[in-house]
């Protein structure tokens, strides 16, 4: 199975949505996770565009006017699903892999540090009422890691929501896979600051069920965000 996650900054462009549809096609993607669609509306015309062809499935959390917006994809028959869910800063999908649940998390977190520990504590609440169950939690978190994540413009702020952000990891026991490819996934328009905003996140028994290796960060084009992908099952 292979993943791919995109902060596009705005679905509402034709040549976005090409530039979506070619990287899900040209890397044969089974599971799209976008963020920043500024869609208030999405319907199955949408999707298929993004995609390529009409062989897709969907669930959304729509933009509130011309703010964020939500969207997981997935190849058709690919995927066992559940149900679907939502919260603040987040929509879901539920699905059977082998027997196991699994929850598939896309990730749109606010630049408020205060409306980011919310999200958090919902997907924390969320998962001890899911015990037994696994987590893939990807997308643009709006916050690091670690320090050597940031650089730039305001490398020394925001210590807290640095530190209640790897309480949350920590809480939600996910690895964050080493990357390949590039060290950021953010980038300022003027050049002067970058940060890796952009990841996923994974339970210790999915990295080791769907033989996960690495996560590739690609090049930037369309949006100030790279979009990253994961190779499963795959060593390069």
């Amino acid at each position: 199975m292979n993943v791919l996650s995109y902060n596009i900054r705005g679905g509402c462009m034709s040549s976005k949505r090409k530039r979506v549809s070619f990287l899900i096609q040209s890397n044969n993607i089974d599971v799209c996770f976008i963020q920043e669609t500024k869609l208030h509306v999405f319907n199955e015309s949408l999707a298929c565009d993004f995609w390529g062809n009409k062989e897709v499935e969907w669930t959304t959390c729509n933009s509130v006017g011309a703010a964020g917006g939500m969207v997981i994809l997935w190849r058709r028959g690919a995927l066992s699903l559940n149900y679907s869910f939502l919260g603040k800063g987040f929509v879901g999908i539920n699905i059977n892999w082998k027997g196991v649940g699994y929850n598939l998390v896309n990730v749109y977190a606010a630049c408020n540090r205060a409306k980011r520990l919310l999200t958090w504590d919902l997907l924390l609440s969320k998962k001890r009422s899911r015990g037994g169950e696994e987590w893939c939690v990807v997308g643009d978190f709006n916050e690091v890691l670690r320090r050597e994540e940031r650089i730039g413009e305001g490398v020394n702020r925001f210590t807290k929501g640095m530190e209640e952000f790897r309480c949350f990891v920590e809480q939600m026991d996910l690895v964050d896979l080493n990357c390949v490819g590039g060290k950021f996934t953010w980038f300022k328009h003027n050049g002067k600051a970058m940060s890796r905003l952009d990841r996923f996140l994974l339970s210790k028994k999915l990295v080791e069920e769907w033989e996960i290796f690495y996560q590739r960060i690609d090049k930037r084009d369309i949006s100030d965000h790279a979009p990253i992908r994961l190779s499963v099952g795959k060593l390069d």
